[in-house]
This record gives C-alpha cells, structure tokens and sequence, in this order.
C-alpha cells in the first residue's frame, strides 16, 4: 500500500472519529482511481430517507445524518449488504449533505459511512461530467474484474 493511500485511509477515520467543530474540511486530494480502490462499496443511489444521529458507540460526541437508499447502478461492491450510511453534518465534518430524493455517487467504506473526502458526491445522470466519471469508474469495474 502506498504512503499516500495509508494517509488518506489514516485522515478518513480520524475526520469520523474526532472532528472538532470549529475546522474546516480538509482532504487529500485522491484521483478517482485511487477513490474506487479504498472503497468497499461504489454505487450511484438515490436517498429515501433521513434520520439524525444523536451518538455512535465508539465516539458518544459524535453526530450525524443517517440515509437510507435505493441503489441506482453498483459499480463494486455489494451496496445492499448495508442497511443504511452516516455521515456527518458537514462543516468540519467532511460530511455529505443528504437529502431525501437526490441522487449521489457513493464511494462507501465496510460500515457505511460517507464523507466529501472519499469522493461521495451529488449525481446528476446525463450531465456531462457525470457521464464522464461513470465511464472512467465502469473501465475501472472492469480492470477490477479482469484477473
């Protein structure tokens, strides 16, 4: 594993546990290549619904948004082994914005959580750019694949 790769998988878990309320989001700047392969579970989903997140067992100062899903199109993974992904608030937090009816592109680790530095964003099919990084993620599903 490279340097880079273990500094970001480092950085990502630490914004999840400790996130002081008055930093600003701060990522590492990944390609989308590098994206695709930290994460467990890549799909384009649309969110069904939302609930708050008073807590989490591992750090009791924690908050967040919880969402539920309906997967659009799976690129690697298996999306419907979770039940639902977290995220934070945003701010400091890194956290994605969800929003009931919106599509994103989630890049998902093993528990589900979601945060901007992983690259999990708004989706808008047919838009050029977005069609551009589904095509660059389906050629990397397809490496992946290759034995």
């Amino acid at each position: 594993m490279s340097n880079r790769l273990a500094i970001a998988i480092l950085l990502g878990l630490l914004s999840l546990i400790w996130i002081p309320s008055a930093s600003a989001c701060s990522c590492i700047q990944l390609t989308l290549k590098e994206k695709y392969q930290m994460a467990e579970h890549v799909f384009v989903g649309r969110i069904t619904k939302t609930g708050e997140i008073k807590s989490r067992s591992v750090n009791p100062n924690w908050s967040g948004v919880s969402g539920e899903f309906k997967t659009l199109q799976t690129l690697k993974g298996n999306p419907t082994l979770l039940q639902h992904i977290e995220t934070g608030h945003g701010r400091g937090g890194c956290g994605v914005t969800l929003t009931v009816g919106q599509t994103y592109l989630f890049f998902i680790d093993k528990s589900g959580s979601v945060d901007i530095c992983t690259g999990s964003r708004t989706f808008t099919p047919g838009t050029q750019e977005d069609e551009k990084t589904l095509k660059e993620l389906k050629a990397f599903t397809t490496q992946h694949s290759q034995p």
